[in-house]
């Protein structure tokens, strides 16, 4: 579905507010000097990348959102995957990338 949508002209319109943003809920963005609009980092021990931050009262507090939209790669060419483990689950040999934990800095 991806690349039959990704490059409709109504599709990017529509999540053009949105592309290239990290969601953050407010408490979490004030607590590391992040604003809206800011550049950050968004890091772990597997890999990086960078975004533009995006408040959210809606998200729970703890919790981001990467929000890459149809392209799936940030402007360096980096998607979330980069967080995420390689490693299969021990049930039914999945992925593992449900969810993963990051730590995310201003600029």
């Amino acid at each position: 579905m991806n690349s039959t949508f990704a490059n409709l002209n109504g599709h990017r319109k529509m999540e053009a507010r949105t592309n290239q943003r990290l969601e953050m809920h407010p408490a979490d963005a004030a607590a590391r000097g992040i604003g809206e609009g800011d550049a950050v980092r968004i890091w772990n021990d597997r890999g990086e990348m960078r975004l533009t931050a995006m408040l959210n009262a809606h998200l729970p507090a703890g919790v981001v959102a990467g929000r890459l939209d149809w392209g799936k790669m940030n402007a360096d060419g980096v998607n979330v995957n980069a967080l995420t483990s390689q490693r299969l689950t021990d049930i039914g040999a999945g992925a593992t990338f449900y969810s993963t934990l990051v730590e995310v800095e201003k600029g």
